[in-house]
């Protein structure tokens, strides 16, 4: 192909046809540029193919980790309103009189004292986040929510941790000497377990041991009311993105 312009050419300047050869060379200039914005075009268009397959690729991912959050923050949830209603019941049969050493073993046993830590599923946000691929997600609206929401977990288990850590030292920390060995019954057996052990002062309100078991049962209900904040609004939130997510990937088909 080259080589025939090139005859044209030379064909052109030996016959003295200096302003058809100067029209054929604009011609052939033309054609050259037009030549490398279709090869740019279609170079772009296989650029785009291929950031609309890893932005898929991406999308999937992320809504199997938001499935799989949800599932663990509708368990969690549950758990640990269950664990509030178990705590409310605590702290009104304490106040109730416990007439043997064994009602005192079913009652003390019914505390609670989960530390209800936030795991979430953050491996393909992260790698998005590190590799500078979060841009890949082309709607604006659905990537500004994906960001929210991940750094509201990050916020949220930072709460966890603040909370747990303060439980821990404060509250747990100070009433676990009472009856100690009710916290570890995998280390006595059944005739040791409560021998000797002091639990009549469950009948004494102004007792300091039954004011360690009360204010710590109810510093847990606190805590637990603010993890079930964290964890509805987590879940709403993800089942939201889920849904977006759901639309982008059938739209992309």
């Amino acid at each position: 192909m080259i080589n025939f312009f090139r005859k044209i050419r030379q064909r052109l300047l030996t016959e003295n046809k200096f302003s058809k050869y100067l029209l054929y060379a604009v011609g052939e200039i033309v054609l050259v540029v037009i030549g490398i914005l279709i090869a740019l075009n279609i170079n772009n268009w296989n650029e785009e193919q291929k950031a609309k397959k890893i932005e898929k690729t991406y999308l999937a991912r992320l809504q199997k980790d938001l499935v799989a959050d949800t599932t663990y923050l509708g368990k969690r949830l549950n758990f640990i309103k269950k664990q509030r209603v178990q705590i409310y019941e605590f702290v009104h049969e304490i106040y109730n009189t416990q007439n043997t050493e064994e009602e005192f073993k079913r009652l003390f046993l019914m505390q609670s004292l989960d530390a209800g830590n936030l795991v979430m599923q953050t491996s393909t946000f992260e790698e998005l986040k590190n590799t500078g691929l979060i841009s890949i997600i082309q709607n604006e609206q659905l990537r500004v929510r994906v960001i929210e929401l991940y750094r509201e977990y990050e916020i949220a288990a930072e709460h966890f941790n603040e909370i747990n850590n303060f439980t821990a030292s404060q509250q747990f920390g100070k009433s676990v000497h009472v009856a100690q060995k009710y916290f570890h019954p995998n280390l006595y057996d059944e005739k040791r377990l409560f021998k000797g052990t002091d639990w009549t002062f469950i009948n004494d309100p102004s007792s300091e041991n039954f004011k360690l078991l009360e204010n710590t049962q109810s510093g847990y209900y606190i805590k637990y009311g603010y993890f079930i904040g964290h964890f509805e609004n987590l879940l709403t939130k993800s089942k939201a993105i889920i849904d977006q997510i759901r639309k982008e990937l059938l739209e992309r088909r």
